[in-house]
């Protein structure tokens, strides 16, 4: 059976082929690939004839960088060895993986007996790859990264069968112990390679640039009436284009709401939900990859270290520059200008992940001159990061905690007024920088020919409800983003109050280029927005599984915006598949716009109407997920684990 993605494919390669033949000028193509089968979705697609094998992630290294990231892997514990057959498919296909030892494993091993395991490929009996991993516990972490056919996988037809094993050369195991090493093969899938020509840009086929600045409040724009002239930039841009004003992400962190502004899906349905699920499968289509066959070059920068390929976002790219630490805009602008000034006429989508109002805080002095800030001129990002990380911590885990002193402690009087100063400074920062690269596309002559969307994956809170930093809620400081598109087919000055979900975004921008995101539930065009109404619209849905709530972290927390009501209603999912309801808070934005005073005793009808739309909507996500990729949702490992940490997403005293 063909899926969706294969079938677009077909589709967009007849109208590009049939597009060629009349356009005498020629222009260079492309190689997109295109997945036809992953392997780990389901074991009816694998089978044991030996040992246990499973599923789970596998970290060669716990340094999250090069190639040694955790993936999602299927374990073969020597000795071990499994068998499958390639799926049918018109033409030649590749079968790519990676072989690797989870580093827990290296710990075990002293560099003068290391341990030795070997992985072998079979492709119809014959040995198709073939590689020995060294492992112990002195062992460099370059050395432990995934070991890889040339190319990347091996080539292979349908029909073609299939076995993996796995065995432990050294050292000698005692007689009747059992030693279940974390070692296998992960990235199993089957993919084929498409050639597509290029397309040119104009008017009528725009290019698209996709702008996320991370962790940007929508009430720090000067179009939302901010006390500062903190967005000229972003005003600017609304002034020639259409502004939403109710925008909403789908989730107050980066990964979920990322996921969903790259694939229009909803956090559950698309599994990018947490540590514990945290890839975004390849069955699952990308608007970069809906672009690309349709013709667009496409490219990719981005400087937070969630966003990455070894999590499955570089699906559609073809060049998808990413670094595993925050990076402030300034470092790598020169490399956006560069790949933008090689495009000439090609019709390109470039998404860009900034970071400048993320932390480590850091702001231009040059902007917080230009708004009379002061900042913290006597530490730097990485003193400033580390004490409000302290803080963080605090309000997590002291019993009373006053954090406003917290601050004044760290900082001086008015320590969380300075804190913000430079977090302010940080959004005006990315601003600048936005201007930048405007002026950039400008300069080639592409503005006329180019829509522009800005916006971002999450806002930040400073104790507006008790807290600070992101993902621990869904209040409006983190879910109401700023939203702007402008460009061919928006008008300009136009301002638009629906309420709507800033992954709308996917839907519209696909169409814009001719192309459909087929799975995405109540699709709207963000372009005809001012024609809908608001039953055609319907609910906003948003949610965080590391959510806070009665003094427990990471809890599932789901939200909705109908209307004037807004419900956070926390709910946890059992094996079983029933449900362990914990509490909810019901709140009306327009009397009560800052979501202080909690109404659900007094509206318990409201409640139950919008628990409805919650549940309902959390059901359908669950079972896209299902379709997309069976039960497959897999915890991270070592590496992922300690980036989160690093970043603030996790700590020593976690339970997860």
């Amino acid at each position: 059976m063909f899926t969706f993605k294969q079938l677009l494919a077909s589709t967009a390669l007849l109208a590009l082929s049939l597009a060629s033949c009349t356009d005498e000028k020629s222009r260079s193509t492309m190689i997109a690939r295109e997945v036809v089968q992953e392997i780990m979705v389901g074991e009816d697609l694998w089978w044991a004839t030996k040992g246990e094998p499973k599923i789970e992630s596998i970290g060669p290294s716990e340094h999250y960088k090069y190639d040694a990231a955790d993936l999602v892997s299927l374990i073969l514990p020597a000795p071990c060895e499994v068998a499958f057959e390639a799926p049918a498919s018109d033409g030649a296909m590749r079968l790519m993986l990676g072989a690797g030892v989870d580093a827990e494993v290296g710990k075990l091993f002293a560099p003068k007996n290391p341990g030795r395991f070997e992985f072998v490929v079979t492709r119809n009996g014959e040995v198709a790859f073939k590689t020995v991993i060294e492992v112990h516990k002195e062992k460099a972490f370059e050395e432990l990264i995934w070991r890889r056919p040339e190319g990347g996988g091996v080539d292979c037809k349908g029909g073609d069968q299939f076995t993996l094993r796995t065995r432990m050369l050294a050292p000698e195991v005692p007689e009747g112990y059992n030693f279940q090493p974390k070692i296998g093969f992960c990235e199993l899938r089957f993919e084929r390679t498409k050639e597509i020509e290029r397309q040119e840009s104009s008017e009528d086929a725009p290019n698209i640039i996709l702008i996320v600045q991370d962790t940007m409040r929508d009430d720090r724009t000067t179009m939302a009436g901010y006390g500062k002239d903190i967005t000229p930039n972003l005003r600017k841009l609304a002034e020639r284009g259409t502004r939403y004003s109710a925008a909403h992400a789908t989730s107050s962190w980066t990964w979920p709401s990322t996921a969903s502004l790259l694939t229009g899906l909803l956090p559950d349905a698309h599994s990018v939900v947490s540590n514990e699920s945290c890839y975004l499968p390849n069955a699952t289509d990308t608007l970069a990859e809906v672009l690309q066959l349709r013709g667009y070059t496409t490219g990719a920068f981005t400087r937070n270290p969630l966003i990455t390929p070894d999590k499955g976002f570089a699906q559609g790219f073809e060049v998808f520059d990413s670094k595993h630490e925050f990076v402030k805009t300034g470092e790598f602008l020169p490399a956006i200008n560069t790949w933008l000034d090689k495009q000439e006429d090609n019709r390109f989508f470039l998404y860009l992940h900034l970071a400048d109002a993320h932390g480590p805080l850091e702001a231009l002095p040059g902007e917080l001159d230009r708004l009379g800030l002061k900042g913290i001129p006597s530490l730097d990002s990485d003193a400033i990061e580390k004490r409000i990380g302290k803080i963080n911590k605090d309000l997590f885990y002291v019993k009373d905690y006053d954090a406003r002193k917290g601050f004044d402690e760290a900082f001086g009087e008015n320590g969380l007024g300075q804190v913000v100063e430079v977090y302010d400074g940080g959004v005006a920062s990315g601003d600048y920088y936005l201007g930048e690269i405007l002026k950039r596309v400008e300069s080639l002559g592409l503005t006329g020919k180019t829509i522009v969307a800005f916006t971002s994956d999450h806002g930040e809170e400073w104790l507006e409800h008790g807290m600070i930093r992101h993902s621990q809620g869904l209040h409006k400081e983190l879910v109401q983003v700023p939203m702007v598109i402008a460009g061919p087919g928006f008008e300009a000055g136009k301002v638009m109050d629906n309420v709507v979900s800033n992954r709308q975004l996917a839907h519209t921008l696909a169409l814009f280029g001719g192309g459909v995101l087929d799975d995405i539930s109540n699709p709207i065009d963000l372009s005809v927005l001012d024609t809908m109404t608001p039953e055609e619209v319907g609910p906003v849905f948003f949610s965080t599984h590391h959510g806070f709530w009665k003094g427990e972290r990471h809890k599932k927390i789901y939200g909705v915006r109908h209307g004037d009501w807004m419900l956070h209603f926390g709910q946890e999912l059992e094996a079983d598949g029933k449900t362990e309801t914990f509490g909810w808070r019901l709140f009306n934005v327009a009397d009560d716009p800052e979501e202080l005073v909690e109404l659900s005793d007094s509206y318990p009808e409201k409640v139950n109407e919008l628990r409805k739309l919650i549940e309902d909507s959390l059901a359908a996500q669950l079972e896209m997920a299902k379709q997309n990729t069976g039960d497959l949702r897999v915890s991270a490992a070592g590496s992922t684990l300690k980036m989160l940490g690093d970043i603030g997403y996790l700590d020593g005293l976690d339970s997860k």
